[in-house]
């Protein structure tokens, strides 16, 4: 039924949240496309391949501990979309969570969360961190 291979949105998915479990900052960058936007569940935006890289270094600060958890997923054209959970001791970031991802010529061009965090933003904390510095 979930016939993966590489290229597949189902298996760029997956290989950006083990990128991003491992803070793998060579394998996000192979992932990504270049107009890459990732969209957390509250809405905040990060745009383009250097600031998601730049927000994978930062949650190390924000919730060190933070990795997702997938337990289904499936795709359709070049969409995936999958669901899990996000784990961290941070309170505000855990929580149960679907996600879609598409991919467009074997890269990886959007990331939507549709989580119900608690209180904060990812892209608002990491934001903060980063402006900080």
């Amino acid at each position: 039924m979930f016939r993966s291979h590489r290229g597949s949105p189902v298996s760029e998915a997956l290989a950006f949240v083990a990128a991003c479990n491992s803070r793998d900052a060579h394998a996000l960058e192979r992932l990504l496309a270049p107009q890459f936007t990732f969209t957390d569940s509250r809405g905040g935006v990060i745009e383009g391949v250097p600031a998601m890289l730049e927000a994978l270094r930062a949650v190390r600060a924000v919730a060190p501990d933070l990795r997702v958890e997938i337990e289904r997923h499936s795709s359709r054209g070049d969409t995936a979309l999958l669901s899990g959970r996000s784990l961290t001791e941070n309170a505000d970031l855990a929580c149960d969570t679907q996600w879609r991802a598409v991919v467009r010529d074997g890269k990886l061009v959007e990331w939507q969360a549709y989580g119900a965090p608690s209180e904060g933003s990812l892209v608002g904390l990491l934001s903060a961190l980063v402006d900080a510095r």
